[in-house]
Parts: C-alpha cells; sequence; structure tokens
C-alpha cells in the first residue's frame, strides 16, 4: 500500500515550450469535462454557494456540501444554478435522501454526489439507482470506497467514483473503523476499470501538496478532491 510519499514521477521528454501549453481538460464526470481537473471538498468548512460559483468560472468545480438545514442548502443550490451549467450537490444514502436528490435537482442540481464514508454499502446503491430512476439524465457519483468490486456492481448506474478511505488530514475513519489504503495504491487499482466501463475517478484524500495532485492523476485519476 503505497502513499504519495513513497512514489514519485520519472521524467520523461517534454513536448511543451513552457508548462503553460500543457492541456491538463479532464473527463471529470461521464460527459463532463473541465479545464482543471481539481474538485473541491463537499464540505461545510471548504464550500459554499459563492466558492463553487468562483471555482466553476475558473475551470475547476466544487461541490456543495450537505450540512445544511434543507432549506438553505436549496437556496444555495439555486444559487450556483443561476450562474453555473454544472451544479453538483451532496446527499447522504436511504430514502429520505432520495426525497431530498430530488427537491436539490427541481433546485437546478444535475450532479449529485452520495457522499457516505463506507461508500460500498447496498444503501448507497440502491440510493443511485432510486436517483438514476427518478431522473437518468442526472449524474450520480458513488463512494467513497477503495474496494473495485463497487465499480464492477455500479458500472451501468455509477457516473463516476470517487475513491480514497481516511487520507484526508483530518480523518479519523482509520483510528475508529480501522479501514485504511494509502492513496496511490488505491487509485491505481482502479485504473483498468475505469477505463474499461469509462467510468471516471475522482482521487479524494491524501492531498498534502501540490505534487500529490499530479501523483494522484498518474496513479489513474480523472481528478483530484482536495479540501
Amino acid at each position: 500500500s503505497l502513499g504519495f510519499d513513497n512514489i514519485a514521477i520519472q521524467q520523461g521528454r517534454s513536448r511543451c515550450d513552457s508548462r503553460l501549453d500543457a492541456n491538463i481538460e479532464s473527463e471529470v464526470i461521464r460527459g463532463i469535462k473541465r479545464p482543471i481537473p481539481l474538485i473541491a471538498s463537499n464540505m461545510s468548512t471548504v464550500v459554499d454557494s459563492f466558492f463553487c460559483t468562483r471555482l466553476y468560472n475558473l475551470g475547476a468545480l466544487g461541490v456543495m456540501h450537505r450540512a445544511l438545514p434543507e432549506e438553505e442548502l436549496l437556496s444555495e443550490v439555486k444559487s450556483i444554478s443561476e450562474q453555473c451549467d454544472i451544479v453538483c450537490a451532496s446527499v447522504g444514502a436511504g430514502n429520505d435522501q432520495v426525497d431530498l436528490a430530488k427537491k436539490i435537482i427541481q433546485a437546478g442540481a444535475n450532479v449529485i454526489f452520495i457522499d457516505i464514508a463506507h461508500g460500498y454499502s447496498q444503501s448507497v446503491i440502491d440510493t443511485a439507482k432510486a436517483i438514476k430512476k427518478y431522473s437518468s439524465s442526472i449524474k450520480v457519483i458513488v463512494g467513497n470506497t477503495t474496494n473495485i468490486n463497487m465499480l464492477i456492481e455500479c458500472q451501468d448506474i455509477a457516473d463516476c467514483c470517487k475513491v480514497g478511505i481516511s487520507q484526508g488530514f483530518a480523518c479519523k475513519t482509520k483510528d475508529m473503523a480501522a479501514c485504511a489504503e494509502q492513496q496511490f495504491s488505491a487509485v491505481y487499482k482502479f485504473k483498468d476499470l475505469s477505463k474499461k466501463y469509462g467510468i471516471p475517478i475522482i482521487s479524494d484524500g491524501g492531498v498534502r501538496r501540490p505534487a500529490d495532485f499530479v501523483k494522484s492523476v498518474a496513479a489513474g485519476a480523472n481528478s483530484v478532491m482536495a479540501g
């Protein structure tokens, strides 16, 4: 299990006259490309509607967190939708969260992140299926997971998969649930299946410095989530 500090990028021959010539556009979610493959963590300490809109205008993405009363959350989503074509918002898992997802979609969201620490669970899969049944045009992101079997099970319903458990700086999962895997190895496992199924991967966790973004992409991620 290798982390970002355990690996390095081998130098190759550059075809760019300047680093500014590099095209880093990526299909961050199935059918959605962004000039900058960066996604801000869907956490209350990281994003709000203003920040999500600002990131979108700069070429990246933000995902509205779900740690708000329902009316405030819907208001934030509506605010983002008035300025952005791609509107990402979070829900949990379960029937009540499917109902919340429907309201969020009606408020203008077209990308729903199912935001669960232990994403490889029946409740997440059932929630994803229910949202897709409600609107097949809505993009649904599942996770978090480090188990490639989730990608196999969700290949017909997921538009993206969030990979990474307990690698965030403040995350307590490894201390409480004993579930962990270092980020480079976790993402690398998904690389071939991601290409086979055409399901983009978000590397979520472990970023401490700019080089870790590069290593995430080298491992096979289409985009990197960071707080």
